[in-house]
């Protein structure tokens, strides 16, 4: 199971707001090697410790959800994407994993309209794009497909969508 880049990236400098080098920061970088490293059950106790001291840590609550998504837990990973997009709203990466359980529990919708919350966040965010399109155009579903099914592939390409 690999973590994107980008959410690293974007979660490493958030702990800093919550105190100097240790404490919250220092709790994310184990909970990070601990997940990385397949230790789902000291990832998840060291994510809520997290959040026992920063409530709104967006970083902690999306990975909770990443693990109970894993284990097939999908209402309680819902309820932990939507924790971390309540944290953060420019968390795409918490959008898109929000889009992917929604999928997963056949509310394709609502599966769409996180994929679309995601995009609006990044607009060039390819894998937000494909699970868009791949909703959209999902046997049974018509509408605008063509134009998501567009827009992913341009994605995948490098290339600009309108």
């Amino acid at each position: 199971m690999a973590m994107k880049k980008e959410s690293r990236q974007r979660q490493g400098a958030a702990p800093g707001r919550f105190g100097p080098r240790g404490g919250v920061e220092a709790l994310w970088q184990q909970a990070i090697l601990a997940h990385r490293g397949g230790k789902l059950d000291d990832a998840q106790t060291l994510y809520r410790r997290i959040l026992s001291a920063a409530p709104s840590h967006a970083g902690s609550h999306n990975n909770l959800g990443l693990i109970h998504r894993i284990r097939g837990d999908a209402a309680t990973a819902e309820a932990a994407f939507r924790a971390a997009v309540d944290a953060d709203s420019g968390f795409a990466e918490a959008y898109h994993n929000l889009g992917n359980t929604l999928r997963d529990l056949s509310r394709s919708t609502d599966s769409i309209a996180a994929y679309r919350a995601a995009i609006r966040c990044r607009p060039g965010y390819r894998d937000a794009h494909a699970g868009n399109a791949g909703t959209v155009i999902a046997p049974g579903r018509t509408g605008d497909g063509a134009d998501a099914g567009i827009a992913a592939r341009d994605q995948e390409a490098g290339g600009a969508a309108l």
